[in-house]
């Protein structure tokens, strides 16, 4: 009988994900280490313009996530301005504590205590995909609650607070960057 761990193991597919924000670094860092990690026969999984996009991160992303090893996160100055790559990052964090994937965060860019405070351009990013965020939330509660009082749902109106989904889920963000800056990684920040 395999033991949890072994079972994790064999499920692995792929020994390094890549997180990363395409507009920074897909053309340029991304690329050359994703072509240096294939080179030395290392098995990468790297989304490409093919995956279907959205306001939701994809069920097959979540599970490259899962059935990785190693996650190399290479955080850039517009990261956080993408919910997509926070809550690749959320998963990741989630993945590292809970089935032992590896985070090897990568500051391309940025100062390693901007990520973890988000301050300068990477702060200023995520205070636009806050605000972004918060006001979806907002919206698709309102869509929610309209349904349910069409319903004949008097409830509806206490069911749902778009402010606390919103900030509760501003904070998991938050805290996955505390997490991932808390790991010791790479710092490349003479790019150019």
């Amino acid at each position: 009988m395999l033991t949890n761990e072994e079972s994790i193991k064999e499920r692995r597919i792929h020994e390094v994900f890549l997180s990363f924000r395409g507009k920074d670094t897909r053309g340029s860092f991304v690329s050359h280490l994703y072509a240096s990690l294939q080179n030395a026969g290392i098995n990468v999984f790297k989304d490409d313009e093919s995956l279907t996009r959205g306001h939701h991160i994809s069920d097959s992303l979540l599970r490259a996530i899962e059935q990785s090893e190693i996650c190399v996160v290479v955080f850039s100055r517009n990261y956080a301005g993408s919910g997509w790559c926070m809550d690749e990052l959320e998963k990741i964090m989630e993945c590292h504590w809970t089935i032992g994937n590896i985070v090897l965060p990568v500051f391309y860019g940025v100062d390693p205590s901007e990520v973890r405070h988000q301050k300068g351009d990477f702060g200023k990013a995520f205070e636009e995909l806050e605000k972004r965020s918060l006001k979806e939330d907002e919206e698709r509660v309102l869509q929610l609650k309209k349904k349910l009082m069409r319903l004949g749902e008097n409830e509806g109106e206490n069911l749902f607070n778009s402010t606390v989904w919103g900030k509760e889920k501003v904070m998991r963000w938050r805290e996955a960057l505390h997490q991932a800056t808390g790991i010791s990684g790479i710092v490349v920040l003479n790019f150019r």
